[in-house]
C-alpha cells in the first residue's frame, strides 16, 4: 500500500508583481519628504486616503491568494490525519503487546542471570555484603547477549570481590593482632570490636592501628597512675590500722583461712580479675590485707 499524489500545483503564482512596484515607487517618490503644511493638508489628507485604499487593496489580494492556495494543503492534511487515525486503531494495541512480550523476555532473561549469579556466589562463598554488589547490568539482557560472555563477566567480578574481601580479612586479622600485643601488661584487654568498625567505616588500617596504640598508651598512663594512689592508700591505711589496739573477737582470720583452705595461686593457674567491695573494722581489713599479701594476691584501692 502506498499513498500516490497524482499532482501537485507548482505554488507559483503569476502576477506583474515588478510592474506595479515599479509605479508605485514612481508615484509614491516625490511623497517621501512631504511636509505637511496648512496650505497643503487636504491635499496631504486625500493622499493619504488614496494610500490607505492602496495598503487595503494590496492586503486583500494577499489574503485571497493565501486562502485560495491553503484551501487544498488544508484538505489534503485532514485526509492523512484521518488515515493515520485508521493506522493508529490498530498499530497502538498491537506495539503494547510487543513491548509487554519484550519486557517479559527481559524479566525472563534477568531471572536466569540472577541464577547464574546465585551459581557464582556458592562457588566462591564471599560474604553478603559482597554478594549484594553483583547486579544484573542492562546489556546482559538484550537478546545479542551471549552466555559465554555473561559467565565470563561475572567470574571476573566474582575473582576481584573475592581478593577485596581477602584483603579486608588479613585487616581485620591484623587489628586483632595488634589489640592482643598491644594489651599485653594491661589489666583490661583492648577489645577489637571497636577499631574493626572504624576499619569498615572507611580509616585506612595504618589510622586503625596507630589508634590501637594510643589506646594502650592511655589505658597504661591510667592503670600506672591507679597503683600509685593504690600504694599511696595501702600506706595510709597501713599507718592508721598501727594504731588501732585490741582484737575484734567476732573476726578470726586465721580460723576462717583454715576452715576454707585458700588455695595459693600458683604459675600453672590462670590468673583472674574480679572487683569486691568489702566491709569491715580497720583490725579486720588489716587481717585481711595480711592474708593477701601472704597469698601473693595482687589488690588496689579505690577511693571514693
Amino acid at each position: 500500500m502506498e499513498i500516490v499524489v497524482s499532482k501537485i500545483n507548482s505554488g507559483s503564482i503569476v502576477w506583474n508583481n515588478e510592474e506595479v512596484k515599479t509605479q508605485l515607487s514612481s508615484k509614491l517618490e516625490s511623497m517621501k519628504n512631504l511636509v505637511v503644511t496648512e496650505e497643503n493638508l487636504k491635499e496631504s489628507q486625500s493622499l493619504q486616503k488614496d494610500l490607505a485604499s492602496l495598503r487595503i487593496q494590496i492586503d486583500s489580494q494577499r489574503k485571497k491568494i493565501k486562502k485560495e492556495l491553503q484551501k487544498p494543503v488544508d484538505d489534503f492534511d485532514a485526509a492523512c490525519k484521518e488515515l493515520l487515525a485508521i493506522v493508529a486503531e490498530v498499530e497502538h494495541p498491537l506495539k503494547r503487546q510487543i513491548e509487554a512480550f519484550e519486557e517479559s523476555d527481559r524479566a525472563a532473561r534477568a531471572d536466569r542471570i540472577k541464577d547464574k549469579i546465585a551459581v557464582k556466589q556458592a562457588k566462591w562463598n564471599l560474604p553478603e555484603k559482597y554478594f549484594l554488589q553483583v547486579s544484573v547490568k542492562d546489556k546482559w539482557l538484550n537478546k545479542t547477549a551471549k552466555d559465554k560472555d555473561i559467565d565470563a563477566e561475572l567470574d571476573e567480578l566474582f575473582s576481584v570481590l573475592a581478593a577485596k574481601a581477602e584483603g579486608e580479612k588479613n585487616d581485620k586479622e591484623a587489628i586483632v593482632k595488634s589489640c592482643e600485643v598491644q594489651s599485653a601488661g594491661l589489666y583490661t584487654a583492648i577489645s577489637p570490636e571497636l577499631f574493626i568498625s572504624q576499619y569498615e567505616l572507611g580509616i585506612p588500617l595504618s589510622a586503625v592501628i596507630s589508634k590501637i596504640g594510643e589506646e594502650a598508651a592511655r589505658r597504661k598512663a591510667e592503670e600506672l597512675r591507679r597503683a600509685e594512689e593504690a600504694h599511696s592508700a595501702d600506706e595510709v591505711d597501713e599507718a592508721e590500722v598501727a594504731e588501732v589496739s585490741g582484737p575484734v573477737e567476732s573476726f578470726q582470720p586465721e580460723k576462717e583461712i583454715e576452715e576454707r583452705d585458700y588455695p595459693c595461686a600458683r604459675e600453672e593457674e590462670p590468673v583472674v580479675r574480679c572487683i569486691l567491695e568489702i566491709s569491715g573494722t580497720r583490725t579486720q581489713l588489716g587481717k585481711l590485707k595480711e592474708y593477701m599479701v601472704a597469698h601473693e594476691i595482687k589488690y588496689y584501692q579505690i577511693r571514693r
